[in-house]
């Protein structure tokens, strides 16, 4: 699709505005409306891989792919305007429905049209055949509701789920905002710093400054939510806070990671039962972790491996003690792998492009790796779905270091690695980093895919590396 700078900008009176539109466009791709769009003046912007922004001056909103062929929207709009929007809609031959929002986050009007589009754009029609729009009922508006692998409209319930994100604003956790607001959730999300309060009401969310290391704040937070679950994303793994990931230190890199993973899984889990919360969703890890013993490939079934007197010790046992605690509770552990995507690898791509990433030993080692959009829908279908148990969120393609370090070089336009030998490589790199490069097990995702019904945009870090890293 062609991107445009043209258009009108939002107006300032609406730019610091709370999301007060939410819809699904039927069986029209992201793309495509945003196309269209632009064919009638607005301005448009990829926001990631596969999601486009688009405004004029009274409405921003983000197209979001959902299941199937359906797309999700959410943004702001005026609210005089929202007539407008919809006709706009008709004339792109769109079925489609759209929620309007006041201040308190209640449910105002509603615009739905679900007869078939017609074959080719229509001109706008007169007033008396405007898609009908009525006041909203909590009895017969149509919302948004996944049944199977389809988008369906279904009778109004004024909240599905109140969720509470602990770590909204990370990499992986302000992607899972983003489609719980979409999906119609009341999300409250946490940041460590206020400047991030205005991030997180862009996306939807209403936010809180939390420190998930103090009970009282931890608690506090949760109880003024009141939500039906928590997902916990908090890590402190961000170069801002741990700095250049070095495995060979990686018990002093991720020292607030694995406190986080102990003192803030107990705060967060005491909070849940201090409040009735029946559902904790917690982040693991399934990279390269697997237990050094028998196939390359790990299932759920399989232990991780403790590395035992490693510097990478201490962290094994901080992701055995979230799984332990949060699953033995009846929660869900997500085990994610290695991720990648905008925000997700550049340090990683930096280091590549430099010649600074080599290929240690003979390079047999596997990982599994996890685009960050694919990671953040298989964590909002585990939340909907309350699942319990151990789950592996990675791609479908475990493979050995010589096989996608020379593939992420070529992508990003770098020279192949350099290649050290093993007895160079631990002198230069640690015990760990060899590890994890010669022995390293990946992970299947198998029970994902047949218990969550997940879906990979990028089933392969092979089309994920040239098409999602930036």
């Amino acid at each position: 699709m062609d991107l445009s700078d043209d258009g009108p900008e939002l107006a300032p009176a609406w730019r610091e505005a709370d999301n007060n539109l939410y819809g699904v466009l039927r069986n029209r791709g992201a793309s495509a409306v945003a196309g269209q769009f632009v064919g009638a003046g607005w301005r448009s912007r990829s926001s990631s891989w596969d999601a486009y922004e688009v405004e004029t001056a009274w409405c921003q909103v983000e197209l979001d792919p959902a299941d199937g062929s359906d797309t999700l929207l959410h943004g702001v709009i005026d609210p005089d305007r929202l007539d407008t929007l919809a006709a706009l809609l008709s004339r792109f031959g769109v079925r489609f429905t759209l929620e309007l929002y006041d201040e308190s986050g209640a449910l105002t009007r509603e615009v739905h049209r679900l007869s078939p589009p017609s074959p080719s754009p229509a001109p706008l029609p007169p007033p008396s055949s405007q898609p009908r729009v009525t006041p909203a009922s909590p009895v017969s508006s149509p919302s948004c509701q996944r049944a199977g692998r389809r988008w369906v409209p279904r009778r109004w319930v004024r909240v599905v789920m109140r969720v509470f994100v602990a770590g909204g604003t990370g990499v992986l956790g302000r992607r899972v905002v983003v489609r719980l607001v979409a999906r119609g959730h009341q999300v409250t999300a946490t940041t460590t710093s206020a400047a991030k309060l205005g991030l997180l009401r862009r996306l939807g969310a209403a936010g809180v400054v939390m420190d998930g290391l103090d009970a009282m704040s931890v608690g506090e937070a949760v109880a003024a939510a009141s939500p039906d679950a928590i997902v916990h994303q908090m890590t402190a793994l961000a170069a801002a806070h741990a700095g250049r990931p070095r495995l060979g230190r990686l018990d002093r890199w991720s020292a607030t990671t694995i406190r986080l993973r102990t003192e803030g899984t107990d705060h967060l889990l005491a909070a849940a039962q201090g409040t009735g919360v029946r559902h904790v969703l917690a982040q693991s890890f399934a990279g390269w972790n697997g237990i050094r013993e028998g196939g390359w490939v790990k299932t759920e079934d399989d232990p991780l491996d403790p590395h035992e007197g490693t510097a990478a010790h201490p962290a094994a046992m901080a992701i055995r003690y979230v799984e332990d605690t949060v699953a033995g509770d009846g929660g869900t552990v997500l085990r994610y792998g290695e991720f990648y995507g905008p925000g997700a690898t550049d340090d990683q791509v930096r280091r590549v492009r430099g010649r600074r990433f080599p290929l240690l030993g003979d390079g047999a080692g596997h990982h599994s790796w996890v685009h960050v959009d694919d990671a953040a829908s298989a964590t909002v279908l585990a939340v909907e779905q309350k699942a319990r148990g151990v789950f592996n969120i990675v791609d479908d393609e475990p493979a050995p270091a010589r096989e996608w370090l020379p593939h992420l070089a070529a992508c990003v336009g770098a020279k192949p690695p350099v290649r050290l030998p093993g007895w160079l490589a631990r002198l230069l790199a640690g015990e760990v980093a060899v590890a994890v490069m010669t022995e390293g097990r990946g992970f299947s995702n198998a029970r994902a895919k047949r218990e969550l019904g997940w879906e990979l945009h990028y089933p392969s870090w092979r089309e994920g590396f040239r098409e999602g890293l930036a």
